[in-house]
């Protein structure tokens, strides 16, 4: 499993959504990456914290994440294979901003334009990250 520190730029602290059960949706995303593609997420996650170092955080340099419009959470998509590759999978995630930390939520293989569900899902597991956090906070 990937622990909770995924990488830490110089701008963010990038972490994974992990539950208190241990699950954790974007660490079982990426078990199955190569080394490739972990080179790939390295350098999405290194464009995401430069780019808001700069001051630029809506710029997305390079088309490597966006934010989505159209739902209340911040939620960004990540793109962790170029756009334009021609090899390999199609690989994006999810994430939102949270301070100086930048919380991976879920990530998927896109094999078609739409991304509503993935989307969807990924608000389902923030709202229920957030929620456990809340309960856990509320016992102490």
């Amino acid at each position: 499993m990937v622990s909770k520190q995924f990488y830490i730029g110089e701008w963010f602290e990038f972490k994974v959504v992990t539950f208190p059960n241990g699950r954790c949706p974007f660490g079982d995303f990426t078990q199955s990456f190569s080394p490739r593609e972990l080179r790939d997420l390295e350098i999405s996650l290194r464009i995401v914290d430069e780019s808001f170092d700069i001051g630029r955080p809506e710029a997305g340099p390079l088309g490597r994440y966006s934010k989505i419009r159209g739902v209340r959470e911040s939620l960004y998509e990540l793109v962790i294979t170029p756009r334009h590759s021609r090899r390999g999978r199609k690989l994006r995630g999810f994430f939102i901003i949270e301070d100086r930390k930048v919380r991976l939520i879920d990530g998927f293989t896109k094999t078609s334009p739409r991304v509503a569900n993935h989307i969807q899902r990924a608000i389902k597991i923030l709202r229920q990250w957030r929620a456990s956090r809340e309960s856990k906070a509320d016992e102490q």
